[in-house]
């Protein structure tokens, strides 16, 4: 879904999806951590939704005649056809990266 809208999204949306690549704080001993993994389980009705996001924010972004959800919809379609055991019920693992970054203000 991202790559999809990639085209049309600023700088610093990018910079939030490839997790501030160059973030650096003005503190010393600050940390970082990229190795954080954040685990939902999601319907596919609950997948549909993410995509209907991404229209919103194209929409709202001057980009209305994308029909980016259609394209989602279709991809999700064929990569479920792929799942002999898919059924109304089932629930997806989705995996996020993540990035945190901590620091202490010197005093």
């Amino acid at each position: 879904m991202h790559e999809s809208v990639i085209p049309y999204v600023g700088k610093e949306l990018l910079e939030v999806w490839q997790l501030y690549p160059d973030l650096a704080l003005p503190y010393p001993n600050w940390i970082r951590r990229d190795d954080l993994v954040v685990t939902q389980y999601m319907s596919p009705e609950g997948i549909k939704g993410l995509g209907k996001l991404h229209r919103r924010f194209l929409i709202e972004n001057d980009h209305e005649e994308i029909d980016i959800l259609s394209q989602i919809e279709q991809r999700m379609a064929a990569a479920l056809q792929e799942i002999r055991a898919y059924s109304d019920g089932n629930v997806f693992e989705m995996k996020y990266k993540t990035v945190v970054v901590m620091a202490h203000k010197p005093i």
